[in-house]
């Protein structure tokens, strides 16, 4: 009686027959324990003359065969899950050649099935509803590999082999192997975001909650105190544990994002007085199982962030408001990436004198909430907020070009020269008559440089110290019911007068022509009274 060993290697006998009719080179499995019989080799097809240079040849095709020889007529055998998972998961090819013998026994028919797509998929499903737990049983559980007449062989003759092969293995091997690592990657998966599911220990839930709130809007970036956690992803609709983790590990971090984009305008009396465009962070669109209390929302741009909190209070509602301001103060920055954010947190500052209305515009809709509450910012932003503001009026005004580059640090500085006149030549000095507009050319350097509002003499002499150097003295003139600024740019130096008029109209008087004459180059037209000259 034949034995079923002998019965196989009738069959791979009749493999390498057919291999050296074809010119196929057949390597047999010497220790059959990964699930393959023979590697088989192709030649090249012969035709070279549309395969380019030498170095871009493609590769010769290689695949694994795993032989099944049969008396029956069945049409199917079981193949262990192990050898399935091996079938699959490597990126060479693969295939099952099942012989059928007669009972001399001769071959009289053969099947070549291909491990292709659909079989990848029945494997991967089935070895995903197996679950972790049952890795050291795949070798007992099998899958039966079936096979068709549209798998026959057309004559049992090693050509028809390697047609099947080539039919299959197309365009060549390099392309078919990153078709096949692709299946792998792809089958099964609707989304292919990654899950982390956390278990928390927390002793104060609603500071527990609180943190959550933060991390999920951007405000924190690690997770809060003791945790376990399991990184998941979905496949055929089943979860799979990828890893196991603990704070023991370390801190794990999250990343906010945005949820989309709206337009955030602050508003007096209907009016916008200012708007910036920002992304949206809402806690529970990332957290859905926090507390309604905890649903923070973040707007968020590259200077404002305005974070609402919800209030329940007794018969209280609405939300609260807080607001942080960030800009560069030593680097250019263009003035129309200036003006909105720091009109915008005036506005906002200023709520109690004149309360504000914030509007939000979304792709789904407007809305509008008077803030119940509005953080104060701190004293020192307070002061930034008001200098810039103060600067903008005299831009505007000026009708400077929205590209005009600014250094915010240096308009600090000349208003701090500013508040050092003003409580010098305080109460000495009225109010310029003269049209501002004539005073400022748009395109100057001058006006580039301009802080502050234009019509107290003090503070125009304020922009000019900011052009030509530091102050050296400022000292009064009594004789000549005036003030002098002697102001030094290199070797040379400038006397500026502020002096007032028989009517009490201040002019800005200058000491020497030269000085009137470098004015006018620059652009800036000077107020020049004969009479007013000062005594020598």
């Amino acid at each position: 009686m034949t034995s079923p060993s002998d019965i196989g290697r009738i069959g791979e006998k009749a493999v390498e027959t057919w291999a050296a009719q074809a010119g196929m080179t057949a390597n047999p499995s010497f220790h059959d324990e990964r699930g393959w019989d023979v590697i088989l080799q192709l030649p090249h097809d012969g035709d070279t003359a549309n395969q380019g240079p030498l170095d871009r040849a493609p590769p010769e095709i290689s695949c694994m065969i795993q032989i099944k020889t049969t008396m029956g007529v069945t049409h199917a055998v079981p193949i262990a899950i192990s050898n399935w998972q091996r079938m699959c998961k490597e990126p060479i090819p693969w295939f099952v050649l099942a012989v059928h013998l007669d009972e001399d026994l001769q071959p009289t028919s053969a099947y070549l099935v291909h491990i292709d797509e659909r079989w990848c998929e029945r494997v991967l499903r089935r070895l995903r509803e197996l679950g972790a737990e049952a890795r050291s049983e795949l070798h007992r559980r099998t899958i039966d590999i079936t096979w068709s007449e549209s798998d026959r062989f057309v004559d049992l003759h090693g050509r028809e082999l390697r047609r099947l092969i080539r039919q299959y293995v197309t365009p060549d091997q390099r392309e078919y192997v990153t078709r096949k690592i692709r299946w792998f990657d792809e089958l099964g998966y609707e989304d292919h975001a990654r899950r982390v599911a956390v278990t928390f220990q927390a002793e104060d839930k609603s500071a527990f909650w609180e943190s959550m709130a933060d991390l999920a809007i951007g405000l924190r970036s690690t997770f809060p105190g003791e945790w376990k956690a399991r990184l998941l992803d979905v496949r055929f609709g089943i979860e799979g544990t990828l890893k196991e983790f603990g704070r023991e590990a370390g801190d794990m971090e999250y990343r906010a994002h945005s949820q989309g984009s709206a337009l955030l305008e602050v508003c007096v009396d209907g009016s916008c007085l200012a708007a910036v465009r920002c992304d949206i962070h809402r806690a529970r669109s990332i957290f859905p199982f926090l507390p309604p209390e905890f649903d923070k929302i973040r707007l968020s741009s590259k200077h404002v962030s305005c974070v609402l909190h919800p209030i329940a209070d007794g018969d209280r509602r609405g939300f609260a408001a807080s607001f942080s301001f960030s800009m560069y103060r030593d680097v250019e920055l263009r003035l129309d990436a200036v003006r909105d954010p720091i009109r915008f947190t005036r506005a906002l500052a200023h709520n109690k004198e004149h309360p504000v209305t914030l509007r939000l515009s979304t792709a789904g809709g407007v809305s509008e909430f008077p803030p119940a509450e509005i953080a104060v910012l701190d004293s020192g932003t307070l002061d930034f907020i008001e200098t810039m503001d103060r600067a903008l009026g005299v831009f505007d005004a000026c009708h400077m070009p929205p590209t005009t580059m600014l250094v915010l640090e240096d308009l600090e500085a000349q208003r701090q020269a500013i508040v050092f006149l003003a409580s010098t030549l305080e109460g000495k000095v009225g109010r310029l008559e003269a049209p501002y507009r004539e005073l400022v050319a748009p395109d100057s350097m001058f006006a580039a440089t301009t802080e502050c509002a234009l019509y107290l003499p003090h503070q125009m002499i304020g922009c000019f110290i900011g052009m030509y150097g530091a102050v050296t003295t400022c000292e009064e003139l009594p004789e000549a019911g005036a003030a002098r600024v002697v102001v030094k740019e290199g070797n040379t130096i400038i006397e500026i007068v502020i002096a007032s008029s028989e009517k009490d109209e201040p002019k800005l008087v200058v000491a020497r022509a030269t000085i009137l004459r470098r004015l006018q180059e620059i652009g800036c037209i000077a107020i020049w009274d004969e009479s007013m000259r000062p005594r020598a």
